[in-house]
């Protein structure tokens, strides 16, 4: 197992407007990708979102809380789906 690279986005207190984005369109992405694989997030928590600002690295940890979900067109995460902004508290919005 190797470590995740970067520190909680929520410890950049300088994020600019395009790292915010860049930072939900890649929540977005991820859990997506998970939600394709059989699992559903039904809470985002700001805290559990990494970010290296250095490489752009985005990545979202500790998914504990995720169901084995069918992977129906209609639970499909997109960036204006509840869970993603619930992650995105003072990260891309206050």
């Amino acid at each position: 197992m190797s470590r995740v690279r970067g520190k909680p986005a929520l410890d950049y207190l300088d994020l600019r407007e395009w790292e915010g984005s860049h930072i939900k369109r890649e929540v977005t992405r991820i859990l997506e990708q998970a939600r394709l694989r059989g699992w559903y997030m039904f809470e985002g928590f700001p805290e559990k979102i990494l970010y290296e600002r250095a490489t752009g690295a985005v990545s979202v940890t500790c998914l504990a809380h995720c169901a084995d979900m069918p992977k129906e067109e209609s639970n499909k995460f997109t960036e204006n789906s509840g869970v993603v902004h619930q992650f995105g508290q003072d990260i891309w919005w206050t």
